[in-house]
Order: structure tokens, then C-alpha cells, then sequence
């Protein structure tokens, strides 16, 4: 399983839960009792994989300085890493996507980019494309219809992410079927195994 964290710890760019724990981490001198509280805070308990890591490793950050300042430069560097991210493609955006006359620019709408599945976008149009609200199946279904519909075999989208509803437009992959049962490409070498693996292989451009 591969995760990202800068979507699981700053989920829709909502930074709160990290800042709390940089503030407590970063304070001089050091003391157990704002990082307590940052970790038993509401945005960080939201964030499970974040809280887990914090709780896993409390004992340590409370006792060694060493691990404080890793664990405040990853954090402080996944937000500087983000950032930098955004500003990048913000300024590409406003020097490559067309305007309208009033010199707005113009993103292509998710509906429009359902019926182009053949056309490639912008990243930042499919960030703009990202439901909001309602993003129950049936709304991402009334969208997307028979592609929408195609993503829950994983052969064929090579999609899989089980629990999490999509939420923005649909990027076109297609897994290989290269055998009778159309089982994807696999020749990865594990102990004996050459044609099916444990476990989950997961591609994501973030």
C-alpha cells in the first residue's frame, strides 16, 4: 500500500493537524505537555495514520532531540513540498490554459472532461474537476456513467481503492491482459511467485 501524505495529513490542503504538532515540536524549551495536546486534539485524532505515527513514536520525541528535529523536518518539508507543488502548477496553468475574453482561465468542466476520456487535461482542471459536497457513488455515477461503472473491475481501470469513493475526474488507465483469464501483466520476481503477488500495487500522481 503506498500512501501520500501529504492528501492523508493536509486533506484538501487543510494544514491545521500538522501545524499543531510543528508548533509543539518547534517550541523552545521543549515540553511534553503541548505535544500531549496537539496529539489528543481533535484534527489530529481525524487524521489516524498521523495520530499513529505521533503515539507510536511519542516515548521517543518526548526523549530524544534527534528524533524531534527528523520528525519536524519531514513535517515542515512535506508543507514547504506542497507549496512548492501548488505554485508550480498555478503559474504552468496561467501560461498554457486558454482565456476567456475577460481573461479569466478557462478550466474544462467535469462533465466535459467525462466525455473526452481520450483527451488529456491540465492537473490543475483535474483538481478543479474534484466534486464537491455530494461525493456519494450515485453523483460520481450520473457523471462518469459506463467509466464509472468500469472502475470497480480493477482488470480493467487498474483502479483500486477500496472504502474511497472517487472524487474528481477519471484518468484513463488501462491495465494488459496478456492471458486467458485477462489477468494484468505481472513477471515481478517474489520468492516463487512470478504471475500474482500479495498485496496491492498502486501508482498515484499527486
Amino acid at each position: 500500500m503506498v500512501v501520500d501524505p501529504v492528501v492523508v495529513w493536509g486533506p484538501c490542503g487543510d494544514w491545521e493537524a500538522v501545524g499543531s504538532v510543528v508548533a509543539a515540536l518547534a517550541a523552545e524549551p521543549f515540553r511534553r505537555a503541548p505535544l500531549q495536546a496537539a496529539i489528543r486534539s481533535a484534527p489530529v485524532k481525524d487524521l489516524r495514520l498521523l495520530h499513529g505515527a505521533l503515539v507510536s513514536l511519542y516515548p521517543s520525541l518526548c526523549t530524544q532531540p534527534r528524533v524531534r528535529t527528523v520528525m519536524l523536518n519531514l513535517l515542515m518539508g512535506l508543507c514547504a513540498k506542497n507549496e512548492r507543488y501548488r505554485s508550480f502548477v498555478n503559474q504552468h496553468a496561467q501560461n498554457e490554459l486558454p482565456r476567456d475574453e475577460r481573461g479569466e482561465l478557462v478550466m474544462a468542466p467535469r462533465e466535459g472532461m467525462a466525455a473526452a476520456p481520450d483527451k488529456v487535461f491540465h492537473p490543475a482542471e483535474y483538481t478543479a474537476a474534484y466534486f464537491d459536497g455530494d461525493v456519494s457513488w450515485e453523483s460520481f455515477l450520473a457523471t462518469y456513467g459506463d467509466r464509472a461503472l468500469a472502475t470497480r473491475d480493477y482488470l480493467l481501470s487498474g483502479q483500486w481503492a477500496p472504502s474511497f469513493p472517487p472524487v474528481r475526474a477519471l484518468p484513463d488507465f488501462v491495465s494488459v491482459g496478456t492471458s486467458a483469464e485477462d489477468a494484468p501483466e505481472c513477471s515481478h520476481k517474489m520468492g516463487s511467485a512470478n504471475q500474482f503477488t500479495g498485496g496491492t500495487f498502486t501508482g498515484s500522481c499527486t
